[in-house]
């Protein structure tokens, strides 16, 4: 299932989780972000069909990432 309010490229998801739950962590890029490797796309995934249903998301993503911090650490 998909949160349409949750998408975010792989480069921001690597700096949320390293600016909210370790500031250790350090980030490399091993590719040029300048050159022309392929742009940011934003996939068609959506939950219109379970939200018509009555379904609603209850977390967004750094919620998440908190409540699956916190499993693997218990």
């Amino acid at each position: 299932v998909s949160n349409d309010e949750t998408y975010i490229s792989i480069n921001n998801m690597a700096y949320l989780v390293k600016d909210n739950f370790n500031n250790k962590i350090n980030i490399i890029h091993d590719i040029d972000l300048n050159s022309n490797y392929a742009p940011d796309t934003l996939l068609n995934l959506t939950s219109k069909k379970l939200q018509n249903l009555g379904w609603k998301p209850k977390y967004n993503l750094l919620e998440m990432y908190k409540r699956l911090i916190n499993y693997l650490i218990s």
